[in-house]
Protein backbone atom coordinates (compact mmCIF):
# COMPACT_ATOMS: atom_id res chain seq x y z
CA UNK A 1 0.00 0.00 0.00
CA UNK A 2 1.44 3.35 -0.90
CA UNK A 3 2.32 5.76 1.87
CA UNK A 4 0.42 8.54 0.36
CA UNK A 5 -2.62 6.25 0.92
CA UNK A 6 -1.94 5.05 4.28
CA UNK A 7 -1.12 8.58 5.47
CA UNK A 8 -4.54 9.51 3.91
CA UNK A 9 -6.36 7.09 5.56
CA UNK A 10 -4.66 7.81 9.01
CA UNK A 11 -5.52 11.32 8.53
CA UNK A 12 -9.15 10.58 7.44
CA UNK A 13 -9.22 8.38 10.59
CA UNK A 14 -8.10 11.46 12.88
CA UNK A 15 -10.24 13.83 11.09
CA UNK A 16 -13.59 12.27 11.59
CA UNK A 17 -16.09 13.24 11.05
CA UNK A 18 -15.29 16.27 9.05
CA UNK A 19 -13.38 13.50 6.67
CA UNK A 20 -16.65 11.50 6.05
CA UNK A 21 -17.70 14.12 3.13
CA UNK A 22 -14.25 13.16 1.28
CA UNK A 23 -14.45 9.51 2.35
CA UNK A 24 -18.08 9.14 0.64
CA UNK A 25 -16.70 10.29 -2.23
CA UNK A 26 -13.69 7.46 -2.49
CA UNK A 27 -14.52 4.77 -5.50
CA UNK A 28 -16.08 1.73 -3.70
CA UNK A 29 -13.10 -0.32 -3.99
CA UNK A 30 -11.20 2.07 -2.11
CA UNK A 31 -13.68 2.70 -0.41
CA UNK A 32 -13.78 -0.96 1.02
CA UNK A 33 -9.79 -0.97 1.80
CA UNK A 34 -9.95 1.61 3.72
CA UNK A 35 -12.89 0.34 5.83
CA UNK A 36 -10.95 -3.28 5.83
CA UNK A 37 -7.41 -1.32 7.36
CA UNK A 38 -9.91 1.16 9.93
CA UNK A 39 -12.81 -0.96 10.69
CA UNK A 40 -14.10 0.98 13.36
CA UNK A 41 -14.49 4.04 11.08
CA UNK A 42 -17.13 2.11 9.41
CA UNK A 43 -20.06 2.66 12.21
CA UNK A 44 -19.19 6.18 12.60
CA UNK A 45 -19.62 6.74 8.81
CA UNK A 46 -22.85 4.36 8.72
CA UNK A 47 -24.44 6.72 11.52
CA UNK A 48 -23.49 9.84 9.36
CA UNK A 49 -25.27 8.41 6.24
CA UNK A 50 -28.02 7.89 8.32
CA UNK A 51 -27.85 11.32 10.39
CA UNK A 52 -27.78 13.01 6.66
CA UNK A 53 -30.46 10.71 5.17
CA UNK A 54 -27.72 10.49 2.35
CA UNK A 55 -29.16 6.97 0.75
CA UNK A 56 -30.94 8.68 -2.13
CA UNK A 57 -27.73 10.19 -2.92
CA UNK A 58 -24.58 7.45 -2.90
CA UNK A 59 -23.76 4.94 -5.45
CA UNK A 60 -25.33 1.76 -5.37
CA UNK A 61 -22.02 0.37 -5.03
CA UNK A 62 -20.99 2.81 -2.05
CA UNK A 63 -24.61 1.56 -0.29
CA UNK A 64 -23.03 -2.04 -0.58
CA UNK A 65 -19.43 -1.25 0.67
CA UNK A 66 -21.37 0.30 3.66
CA UNK A 67 -23.41 -2.53 4.51
CA UNK A 68 -27.07 -0.76 3.42
CA UNK A 69 -27.62 -2.84 0.56
CA UNK A 70 -27.32 -7.02 1.12
CA UNK A 71 -27.73 -8.31 -2.08
CA UNK A 72 -27.98 -12.24 -1.95
CA UNK A 73 -26.11 -14.05 -4.38
CA UNK A 74 -28.83 -15.04 -7.13
CA UNK A 75 -28.75 -18.77 -7.11
CA UNK A 76 -28.67 -20.15 -10.41
CA UNK A 77 -31.95 -22.07 -11.39
CA UNK A 78 -31.67 -25.12 -13.62
CA UNK A 79 -33.17 -25.02 -16.79
CA UNK A 80 -35.58 -28.10 -17.10
CA UNK A 81 -36.95 -28.06 -20.76
CA UNK A 82 -41.10 -28.66 -20.62
CA UNK A 83 -42.06 -32.36 -21.56
CA UNK A 84 -42.16 -32.12 -25.84
CA UNK A 85 -45.67 -32.84 -27.03
CA UNK A 86 -46.88 -34.39 -29.81
CA UNK A 87 -47.15 -32.32 -32.62
CA UNK A 88 -50.40 -31.31 -34.33
CA UNK A 89 -50.69 -32.13 -38.19
CA UNK A 90 -54.27 -30.81 -38.45
CA UNK A 91 -54.70 -27.77 -40.23
CA UNK A 92 -57.41 -25.20 -40.52
CA UNK A 93 -57.42 -25.83 -43.95
CA UNK A 94 -60.13 -29.03 -44.88
CA UNK A 95 -58.12 -31.92 -47.08
CA UNK A 96 -54.05 -30.19 -46.20
CA UNK A 97 -51.92 -31.61 -43.33
CA UNK A 98 -48.61 -30.11 -41.94
CA UNK A 99 -45.64 -31.84 -42.80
Amino acid sequence: MPKLWVGFLKLAYQTQPRSFDVILQLPPPQLDIALNKYPNLRTPLCSFVNQRNMHNVLPRQTLKVLGFINEPQQATIPFVPAPLQAADTTSSLPGATLM
